[in-house]
């Protein structure tokens, strides 16, 4: 077994056979390590930050990977961090070999000089990269002197899903049972035409995705905050992603319409026998009808049908999804900082990225909570 760093692109879709295998047989854990998510991110966002996959191969067949990359949170500063950070819910090495490979992977990490600090966000409790990781505290290894710390990362709600709907919908309180017959009944009755559509073409993605974008920004700017569609590059990385993901049937769009019109749109990935929910956008103007509650229903029903075990719906604890069983799935962030000027600074600049970033969740919360008393009053 041989460890070695892919620093160009070039080197990382020489290995895309091997990658497609290792999704295949299992081996890769979830959407956001898959070959077409890494890819399209790199297309889009790729272009101020460096390559850094370490991969473990042994006769010439890729065993394992950890899909890094380097980044500059300042000036001559190098972190090192899972590729896709900030966009992805979590991250993890992907291979066969379990806490084996981890460890190999994780000796050449540490063991390289092309990073002054390391931070890999939302890896699972179970992760074998986080098993191996090296131990809270100081430890010396040959010449570094490194300090490593764990801290509780964002919660993920998970649906754990039973065999059948009958099953499924049994379960579920009854107050949602009786929100989704009313709310059934209402829109066929004040509508002509209420019809669930799961997208299946290129040109249905299309009409769809704009759609989403449309109703997410709209309900989103009620709320004074710009959403995660605001911005023309994130649009475009969402877009060709589902795109590749459409022509793999690993993408499960689902639109609501009534009498024709789009009124909730709910993205939704589908991988390894699980649904992942990305991001949806509902009508304002037609709240009162619940659209959103309702397609939420008809997308966990198909993904019973399909046999999914799990409906992840991934960062956020709103409450409807604990309305409809899901529970969090708790996850971990890991820094690594070495005994350098560049890395004090580099975890100093980290420090600042939460303090920011925790601030503007609780200031969307805040906003979300008052407009979600405004609407119901």
């Amino acid at each position: 077994m041989r460890c070695h760093t892919l620093r160009t692109i070039d080197e990382f879709f020489a290995h895309e056979s091997d990658w497609r295998r290792a999704e295949s047989a299992g081996h890769v854990p979830d959407v956001f390590v898959t070959f077409d998510w890494l890819a399209t991110y790199w297309r889009i966002f790729g272009s101020s930050k460096s390559l850094a996959i370490v991969t473990a191969s042994g006769d010439s067949l890729l065993t394992a990977c950890a899909p890094l990359m380097v980044t500059s949170p300042a000036p001559g500063v190098r972190r090192l961090e899972f590729i896709g950070a900030g966009i992805h819910d979590f991250s993890d090495f992907i291979g066969s070999g379990g806490d084996d490979s981890a460890r190999l992977l994780w000796d050449h990490i540490l063991g390289g000089n092309g990073w002054d600090a390391l931070r890999l966000q939302q890896l699972k409790g179970d992760s074998p990269a986080l098993r191996q990781a090296p131990a809270t505290g100081v430890s010396g290894i040959d010449r570094h002197a490194l300090r490593s710390a764990q801290q509780l990362g964002e919660a993920c709600p998970v649906l754990t899903l039973p065999p059948s709907w009958d099953e499924y919908y049994d379960g579920l309180g009854r107050n949602l049972r009786y929100d989704l017959r009313r709310y059934a009944r209402k829109v066929a009755n004040d509508f002509r035409k209420v019809h669930y559509q799961l997208v299946r073409t290129s040109e249905e993605l299309n009409e769809a995705f704009a759609a989403l974008v449309r109703l997410h920004g709209e309900r989103w700017r009620r709320r004074g905050l710009p959403g995660v569609l605001a911005s023309p590059r994130r649009q475009r990385f969402q877009l060709e992603l589902a795109q590749t993901l459409l022509r793999r049937d690993r993408l499960r769009m689902f639109v609501l319409r009534l009498d024709d019109a789009p009124t909730a749109v709910l993205l939704n990935y589908w991988f390894g026998g699980r649904y992942y929910f990305y991001v949806g956008g509902f009508d304002v103007n037609r709240e009162r009808y619940r659209p959103g509650t309702l397609l939420f229903a008809q997308a966990i029903r198909q993904a019973i049908e399909e046999g999914a075990t799990e409906f992840d719906f991934l960062r956020g604890q709103e409450e409807y999804k604990y309305r409809f069983g899901a529970v969090d799935r708790p996850h971990y962030h890991l820094a690594v900082t070495r005994n350098t000027l560049r890395s004090r600074a580099a975890t100093a600049h980290a420090h600042l990225e939460a303090k920011i970033m925790a601030r503007a969740r609780r200031f969307a919360e805040g906003r979300y909570r008052k407009s979600e008393i405004r609407s119901s009053a």
